[in-house]
């Protein structure tokens, strides 16, 4: 038996891609308890799964049909990126912030997941499909929500005193100002900007 043979064979085991799934679940949870609690078993833990990610990512390499078709599927650029900057010195970078916020990237290969499950890919095809509808709605709801702050400031929009507001009129919004303290006493826009 051939390396790309065998190494085909454990990939496309299902076994394999539970496995993969549960030490990506795992390494996922474990990015964010890493965030309030730092011990030391935590990073022993995410370093044992950078290990089976690169043993991972190098038996797809291995399987590969052409170093073409390897790079051609988004998911191998994805995973790669993602330990490219997992293993990558921190002295490499001016600020270890920047380090540091790349790898906290790590959380996305959750979305790996996707691929394992029908039932997810039904659902991210239908929101996708549907998120056209979406970005109508939302102009829709834009359109409405300006056209009744217009009403609104039309409707509740106080006069503004001067010296030609009539005498009756200013006593009744200093009337106002009184008894609705919180309303603006001499303001045309009641909602300040």
């Amino acid at each position: 038996m051939s390396v790309k043979s065998f190494s085909k064979s454990i990939i496309l085991a299902k076994w394999f891609e539970i496995f993969i799934g549960a030490v990506i679940t795992v390494n996922c949870i474990l990015i964010g308890v890493e965030t309030y609690l730092s011990d030391p078993r935590i990073y022993i833990t995410q370093q044992i799964a950078l290990l089976i990610f690169i043993v991972e990512i190098s038996l797809r390499f291995l399987a590969r049909d052409s170093v073409k078709s390897f790079f051609s599927y988004g998911w191998n650029i994805f995973d790669l990126s993602l330990i490219i900057v997992s293993v990558a010195p921190e002295s490499l970078f001016a600020h270890p912030a920047a380090i540091m916020s790349l790898r906290i990237l790590r959380v996305f290969r959750i979305l790996r997941l996707v691929r394992t499950s029908n039932e997810i890919k039904l659902i991210i095809t239908v929101l996708i499909r549907s998120l056209s509808a979406l970005v109508y709605n939302a102009l829709f709801f834009a359109i409405f929500l300006y056209l009744f702050a217009i009403i609104g400031l039309t409707l509740f929009k106080l006069p503004v005193i001067n010296a030609q507001t009539p005498p009756d009129i200013a006593e009744k919004i200093n009337y106002l100002s009184v008894y609705a303290p919180n309303s603006p006493s001499h303001s045309p826009d009641p909602y300040g900007n």
